[in-house]
């Protein structure tokens, strides 16, 4: 419902396009999970953009893994992608291709993981080492160096 100064009832601005999709009010926060599209992952500021540019630009997981170990910008691609506009460009994927054959010698790399895939295993490894540090910490036995814990009331203080 809009009213004669093109604004609806909450005071947005309404340009009589498109009506304004507000969810039912319903108890707790449950709601959003049914009536919101899917979320991003929760990925860390620092690979968030590589898996932007991944879906953007329709990148593999090797082209994505290939830039990153040339040192590429995420966010930067879209001036590389440009091929249609400015036809001297090549793709982006031949690109980074070339580049990666001009620095490293090879077509593609050794081993391709994801980028999900590179931070479940640092997460795996980070839960390993930290059960192991748990570990170590048991069965070590306590350090007698506090003299105050160590004696006994009847004995006498060594200061």
């Amino acid at each position: 419902t809009t009213t004669a100064n093109n604004h609806d009832k909450d005071g947005q601005q309404n340009l009589g396009l498109y009506r304004r999709y507000t969810a039912p009010k319903r108890q707790g926060d449950s709601w959003r999970k049914t009536i919101m599209a899917k979320r991003k992952k929760n990925l860390s500021p620092k690979h968030q953009p590589w898996v932007d540019a991944r879906k953007r630009f329709h990148l593999s997981h090797a082209h994505v893994q290939m830039a990153r170990e040339l040192g590429m910008n995420p966010k930067k691609l879209g001036g590389k992608a440009n091929h249609k506009q400015e036809p001297w460009k090549v793709p982006l994927p031949e690109f980074i291709e070339e580049l990666y054959f001009k620095r490293f010698g090879k077509t593609r790399p050794d081993t391709v993981r994801s980028v999900e895939q590179i931070l479940k295993d640092k997460k795996q490894k980070k839960a390993e080492r930290k059960a192991r540090k748990q570990e170590e910490r048991g069965r070590q036995p306590e350090p007698a160096h506090d003299f105050i814990k160590a004696a006994r009331p009847t004995d006498e203080l060594p200061f």
